[in-house]
């Protein structure tokens, strides 16, 4: 296995630009494949329990993880990477619903319009990432115009704070890795293998809220 992303001391083989750019991808990529699964899973009304949340928050992710951290190919951590986040979906689908489905699918939209403008103003000017005041910029500038839409065109008191409140915090976790990663040699495997760190985590920091701050019925 090889050591930690952000401890390796390889040769870079791509340039800044492309290595931000696969980032932004991937994450998008992420984004779309777990809303997918979240969108059938509450199709075909699946309903969590502790064996489910077994296999498809742990056992089939942890498997994944091993495909993607193990010493392979960038073809192998692709498909560990996709096998990493669907499952994730399946059962954060049905949590999401619990805010209303129009919810749920602006939060996916809005963070993968987040993580676009991030990963283009990444691509193209590489070193305002490398610095963490302008990288804590660009998030909030990137946040703000996720959210303008929805903060003036709804009344605030009808606005529901806590998916706001999720958003931001999961944007802000996508800047941090895009500035974390400043020092990762650039090669297609460690864009895939530092976008799946930041999954794991977001995907662990959204499941923690969700769980915590659900409505009941």
């Amino acid at each position: 296995m090889k050591p930690d992303v952000f401890e390796r001391c390889e040769k870079s083989d791509i340039s800044d630009r492309l290595f931000y750019g696969l980032l932004s991808l991937f994450i998008s990529i992420g984004l779309a494949g777990t809303a997918t699964a979240a969108h059938l899973s509450v199709q075909f009304n699946y309903e969590p329990d502790l064996f489910g949340g077994f296999l498809f928050c742990f056992t089939i992710p942890m498997f994944g993880a091993l495909m993607v951290f193990r010493n392979g190919s960038s073809f192998t951590s692709i498909i560990g990477y996709n096998i990493t986040i669907i499952p994730f979906g399946i059962i954060l689908g049905p949590i999401m619903q619990k805010y209303g489905q129009h919810i749920a699918r602006d939060m996916y939209i809005q963070i993968m319009l987040i993580t676009c403008i991030i990963g283009h103003i990444a691509s193209f000017s590489p070193e305002l990432v490398k610095d963490k005041t302008s990288t804590v910029t660009i998030t909030t500038a990137a946040l703000f115009v996720a959210i303008i839409p929805q903060l003036f065109g709804t009344p605030w008191n009808t606005i529901n704070w806590i998916p706001c409140i999720i958003r931001s915090l999961l944007s802000f976790y996508i800047g941090y890795y895009f500035y974390r990663a400043r020092k990762v040699p650039r090669t297609v495997r460690n864009s895939i293998d530092v976008t799946s760190r930041l999954y794991v985590d977001m995907i662990t920091q959204l499941s923690y809220n969700m769980f915590i701050a659900r409505p009941t019925r």
